[in-house]
């Protein structure tokens, strides 16, 4: 907020939301005392309880992800345009107030087709294109060896997800236990885990790995690929893959335990 508010184009930004989010307060504290059952009191309830109870469940949660903050971004702005769109509309005949809100509904296409639809060309010209092809080095490593390895979020989902048939990845974090994000605890079970995939820069988004002792402990790999972007340590045959198969099981019990599949 700090360095938001230091520049004046921050600080504009500032008071907008502050007023925004005031607004939408207020919005809600009359459509409750009105005891509203319109669209406009509906959308002003949505709108204030969202100013209130989303900043309390992020609290209580402890989260520190700022996109399940992005309804008090766009709450307070819903009640603004319905507000705007559909006050004015009761106070005009019937018929020109039809029109109005055509014209609004015609103009929103337009805004919405324009926005969505470069964006929607760009997404499909990447789906036709060779897809991540950092994956490449993995899969040509993997194929016909039949292994398991492991990798954190960052560096690992994207090459699970783009990778050849070859590529069987588990997400796990520093120290080889689960992280069980987006993932399906299945595959954790019985596997076999020989190798492990160390990113040596950062993605695009600057998100790097960090595994400390837990990596160097396990020892001298038998050897080290070189894939640009990550490295793959592999310890087929030794020692370290049983200590890697025996970290990855037990989390995985412990996690699957936890969530009642009994195991």
């Amino acid at each position: 907020m700090r360095a938001l508010v230091a520049t004046p184009g921050g600080l504009v930004e500032a008071v907008v939301a502050a007023v925004l989010l005031l607004g939408s307060l207020v919005a809600g504290v009359l459509a409750v005392g009105r005891r509203g059952t319109g669209p406009v009191a509906l959308v002003a309830l949505f709108g204030g309880f969202t100013v209130i109870l989303l900043p309390l469940a992020l609290l209580v949660t402890g989260s520190i992800s700022t996109r399940y903050a992005l309804p008090l971004l766009f709450s307070p702005v819903l009640v603004l345009v319905v507000g705007v769109a559909v006050a004015p509309v009761r106070a005009l005949p019937k018929a020109r107030g039809r029109r109005i809100v055509a014209s609004l509904i015609a103009l929103g296409t337009l805004v919405v087709v324009g926005v969505t639809v470069p964006a929607g060309v760009a997404v499909a010209r990447e789906a036709a294109g060779p897809g991540y092809s950092a994956a490449t080095c993995l899969t040509d490593w993997s194929r016909g060896k039949h292994v398991t390895g492991v990798a954190q979020f960052w560096t690992g989902r994207g090459l699970q997800a783009y990778g050849g048939g070859s590529v069987d990845l588990l997400q796990v974090n520093f120290d080889f236990s689960v992280y069980p994000w987006l993932v399906n605890l299945a595959s954790y079970r019985n596997a076999r885990v020989s190798y492990v995939v160390v990113a040596t820069a950062g993605d695009a988004a600057g998100h790097t790995d960090y595994w400390g002792d837990d990596l160097t402990n396990l020892g001298a790999p038998r050897d080290i690929v070189d894939c640009g972007s990550y490295d793959i340590y592999d310890f087929r045959g030794l020692p370290a893959a049983d200590v890697l198969t025996e970290k990855v099981d037990a989390s995985a019990a412990v996690q699957a335990a936890f969530r009642g599949f009994g195991w």
